[in-house]
């Protein structure tokens, strides 16, 4: 459940998922809480999903009720795969897990794109969901950091 070896989650801050019953390991995601303002949870860092992943990435979102994602990397760069999709299609649903995802509105930038998506559980009814807003910043460089910072502060602003 980990893209790469030598990056793990630390267990004293790392994001636990409900147990899924007869399943050793669902509790683990590669993400953690980090403090800011002196708040123990108020923002998660984790790495982009991998294809058996993005399930727990899902859950992970319902269960913390994270209505915001932040997102610096590319699906692919340099031609190397760093994300999994873990979104559908403009106006499409699509379900990962026990999660359903809508892709209701998606605004693209130069430098940007926002997406619009409700989230719920599979077994809930339609109208139990969560809106869950992904700021996907495109021009952020593999290994490097932005040429200028335009691009970033609008990114930023929205």
């Amino acid at each position: 459940k980990n893209r790469y070896d030598n990056v793990i989650a630390y267990d004293h801050t790392r994001v636990k998922l409900n147990p899924i019953p007869d399943d050793l390991g669902s509790t683990y995601i590669n993400a953690n809480f980090i403090k800011t303002n002196g708040k123990v949870k108020t923002i998660i860092a984790t790495q982009g999903p991998l294809s058996n992943t993005v399930g727990d990435f899902w859950r992970m979102i319902w269960e913390q009720r994270v209505n915001v994602i932040v997102m610096i990397t590319n699906i692919v760069e340099k031609g190397r795969r760093k994300c999994e999709r873990y979104w559908p299609e403009n106006g499409k649903n699509q379900t990962f897990g026990a999660i359903s995802v809508t892709l209701t509105k998606e605004t693209t930038y130069p430098e940007y794109t926002i997406r619009h998506m409700n989230v719920k559980k599979v077994e809930r009814t339609a109208k139990m969901f969560n809106a869950v807003k992904q700021f996907h910043y495109t021009c952020w460089p593999d290994h490097g950091v932005p040429n200028n910072t335009n691009g970033i502060m609008k990114f930023i602003k929205k």
